[in-house]
């Protein structure tokens, strides 16, 4: 029998903990990416009243594009390894969230977000400890 690392394990288990607080949002809008032992979560925020729009649908889905590069990128960058992000994409607006080893990970996050075509600001409220 294969064992599995504790680390794995507790991001594994964070992932799933995220999940009830991404309910409200369609599968479109929500992404989950766990690669070795880094975890990245997020989410697009539709920011229209009422009925979407033309122009409020074509923001959606390009926030959704965002989300998903952002989440990707941070997933498969080998400085994020042991990070647990979760990423916040609305109106080209890129918030980051969630725990990371130190102040050069935090930056690096920033980083990388920063450097997706499309994303707008990058807010960063990580912290270290992770």
């Amino acid at each position: 029998m294969k064992t599995v690392p504790l680390h794995r394990l507790a991001i594994a288990a964070a992932a799933l903990a995220c999940a009830p607080a991404f309910a409200q949002y369609s599968s479109a809008n929500a992404i989950s990416r766990v690669n070795g032992n880094t975890a990245v979560v997020g989410t697009t925020v539709d920011s229209t009243v009422g009925a979407p729009t033309e122009t409020s649908a074509a923001a959606l889905r390009s926030d959704q594009i965002l989300l998903a590069s952002v989440v990707n990128a941070l997933v498969s960058d080998a400085r994020m390894n042991g990070a647990q992000v979760e990423v916040q994409v609305s109106e080209g607006r890129v918030t980051l969230g969630g725990i990371v080893r130190d102040g050069d990970q935090s930056q690096a996050a920033r980083a990388i977000a920063d450097g997706i075509a499309g994303s707008a600001n990058v807010t960063s409220k990580l912290t270290t400890g992770g």
